[in-house]
């Protein structure tokens, strides 16, 4: 019995190879891929020639020198690289796992292009496979120039070949930059095993892989743009001059080299390396440039990562293996990436909830994957202790309501009606139903990973304060389109909607949200300021000071001293942590002086109030001229349990703020509004 070929063989289909007159069998022709069926007699009889061959050879060439002459072609056909070090001789043996290597990475069964259910080519399929193209009948319906990929399409691709020549930084600050690149990017957006990563740097022929090298040196361009102020003054490398304005941005060196691989066409089939090369070049873009550009080079890379089938679950093996989980871990990244972009920039989500099923990654430590195995299979059943990946699985569910909340209340009447949220109280189930997702996400979240600000474990106080000051920012972009409206109401006393929704009860759960934001800020700037660098950051600081200037534009008319003072003191925090996110990100840069600029504005808006501990380097005791001013001696008095704090129950979730600074008219109308609303249910 002949066997089928890969193509068949992975769809688990009947291969009708034998069949064919040509030997290439109907579904590899649908496909346009290259079948690989081969006749019993056929493989003999190559067997058979190589056998001659080799046997020709080793008697017209000794032994030694035909193995010279193999090897020193092998490598002449691969590209040079400067390393500005000298490079180590190898053996043959190297070149043989790096085979195997990548033999392991290539997943067959994901380099097949993905056409979807709709797709006319699955259509014509389903109706009759030999309506395509009829071999039996000796007549070729498919004509090749508009099925195969013209060769001028491969003209970048030829000169990037002949042209590429990358320069690396020297080993010393190679070693910095992969390492701040894995303490402040892969520990958000984990595509790469940095075990793996730092075996490829050291492996000769794996850095002759051109890909590779370009995923190096956009590695190195984002480890560059977000290496640390204390770093430099640490001089780990570097002097402190370098922290001088430069006409480009850090990384820019190592960026314009990579460059020419995002202008080269699509593959066919594309790789994991691909995938990974426009998500690094998008991440460059997005964190530090602050151009709008990363959203075509994230879409770019969605669509390499759908026609790579990424994003289904069947395209993954049953056992589990780096690689698989390496393909995960890139497309939950895009979609954490695309949800987050959504939210600070009111833009549409380009991968829709109902466009992927594949599962969550596998919840185990990186040391768990066997390197030393082709494969680099699992080591042992999953854990359900604390491990690393388990900060990346919850933060993947944070993103997921997210994106609920873009695609529902922040979408258009539209997509609102397709999606079925009509009727004249659908904000009030819609706001019930993120109100239960919120709860159930807090309820359920790892007691390891709830916020302590005291934990001894630097890498637990990073994740924790990370997600609980995230989901604190998505509470208020749920409640964000009424808090609009409540403000703009007060003055008339009307904070009550068609909808049945009490406006009020979304500001105090905003304020209170906002303030509960900034108390992590401040521990986080008080214990471990450089996590500020990480993917992220820039959202909570940012909404977390618009709520509060809500309330102090929208209540000017009614606030107290003592609750201006306590929100210029909170919202001078959230300046302080932008400032710092600034440094790495430039995005946050700009929301600091969007800020900046309603801070100015409070001069004209709030009167002159007097603080009970003035700072006694300023006598001006305006608003803005406060929050300018160092920080005062006595710090924001909050009270320690959140939430998602430890000492904290799922029952206490949504417990009322200390209101005693608001208005008092506002405050009564909250209090009675809380009291009617109950408790939101968890979702079975």
């Amino acid at each position: 019995m002949n066997s089928p070929c890969d193509y068949c063989r992975l769809s688990k289909r009947r291969c009708d190879g034998p069949e064919r007159p040509d030997r290439i069998c109907t579904r590899c022709t649908t496909a346009t891929k290259e079948c690989t069926y081969s006749d019993k007699r056929y493989i003999e009889a190559l067997e058979a020639r190589l056998f001659a061959t080799e046997h020709l050879l080793r008697q017209r060439v000794p032994e030694a020198l035909l193995m010279q002459e193999l090897g020193k072609l092998t490598m002449n056909s691969l590209p040079s690289v400067d390393f500005q070090t000298t490079e180590q001789s190898f053996s043959s043996t190297h070149e043989t796992n790096f085979i195997e290597e990548l033999a392991s990475i290539s997943a067959p069964e994901r380099c097949i292009r993905a056409f979807g259910q709709v797709g006319s080519t699955s259509a014509q399929d389903y109706m009759y496979p030999g309506i395509v193209d009829d071999h039996q009948n000796g007549r070729r319906t498919r004509r090749a120039e508009f099925w195969r990929v013209p060769t001028y399409e491969f003209r970048g691709e030829r000169l990037v070949d002949r042209h590429f020549r990358p320069k690396l930084p020297p080993p010393e600050k190679l070693a910095l930059f992969v390492r701040r690149y894995f303490e402040t990017s892969n520990v958000v957006r984990p595509m790469f095993h940095r075990g793996l990563f730092e075996q490829h740097l050291l492996n000769p022929v794996v850095m002759r892989d051109r890909r590779f090298v370009a995923a190096v040196l956009l590695v190195c361009a984002l480890g560059a743009g977000q290496i640390a102020v204390d770093d430099l003054q640490r001089g780990e490398g570097f002097n402190p001059t370098e922290l001088a304005p430069k006409p480009e941005p850090a990384g820019w060196e190592f960026f314009v080299q990579a460059e020419p691989f995002l202008r080269m066409p699509t593959p066919e089939q594309p790789q994991l390396l691909d995938v990974q090369i426009f998500y690094l070049a998008a991440q460059y873009f997005g964190i530090v440039l602050g151009s709008f550009t990363t959203w075509v080079l994230l879409g770019t890379a969605a669509q390499l990562a759908f026609q790579a089938n990424a994003h289904r679950l069947g395209a993954y093996k049953q056992q589990p293996n780096l690689t698989d989980e390496l393909w995960k871990r890139t497309f939950w990244s895009l979609v954490m990436t695309d949800r987050l972009l959504a939210s600070l920039h009111g833009r549409p989500l380009f991968i829709k909830d109902h466009t992927f099923d594949l599962d969550l990654p596998l919840e185990v430590d990186d040391d768990r994957w066997d390197l030393s195995t082709p494969g680099f299979p699992l080591l042992g059943p999953p854990t359900r202790d604390l491990c690393s990946s388990t900060f990346l699985i919850w933060h993947i569910r944070l993103s997921m309501i997210s994106g609920f909340i873009t695609q529902t209340l922040h979408s258009t009447n539209r997509s609102r009606l397709l999606l079925g949220f009509v009727g004249p109280d659908w904000e009030h189930h819609t706001m019930k139903h993120l109100d239960s997702l919120l709860s159930e996400w807090a309820a359920n979240f790892p007691p390891e990973l709830r916020w302590d600000p005291e934990t001894p474990n630097l890498e637990i106080f990073t994740h924790s304060s990370l997600l609980c000051a995230l989901y604190y920012s998505f509470v208020i972009t749920a409640h964000n389109p009424f808090v609009r409206t409540t403000a703009r109401n007060f003055s008339r006393a009307n904070l009550h909607n068609t909808t049945g929704l009490d406006l009020t009860v979304s500001l105090a759960k905003c304020t209170e949200a906002a303030l509960k934001c900034i108390d992590i800020l401040l521990a986080v700037l008080d214990r471990h300021p450089w996590c500020l660098g990480q993917v992220g950051w820039s959202e909570p600081p940012f909404t977390s000071c618009l709520v509060l200037l809500v309330n102090l534009f929208g209540f000017k008319s009614s606030l107290t001293e003592a609750g201006i003072a306590r929100f210029t003191r909170a919202i001078r925090i959230c300046l302080d942590a932008l400032n710092i996110i600034s440094i790495r990100i430039k995005l946050a840069a700009r929301f600091g002086d969007l800020l900046n600029q309603l801070v100015e504005e409070l001069d004209h808006e709030i009167p002159m109030v007097s603080y009970s501990t003035p700072s006694p380097k300023h006598t001006d005791t305006s608003v803005a001229s406060a929050l300018r001013s160092e920080p005062p001696a006595a710090p924001i008095s909050r009270p320690p349990t959140t939430p998602l704090s430890k000492d904290s129950t799922p029952e206490r979730a949504n417990s009322s703020f200390d209101m005693d600074e608001l208005p008092l008219g506002l405050r009564e109308q909250m209090v009675n509004g809380l009291r009617k609303v109950s408790p939101p249910s968890q979702l079975n």
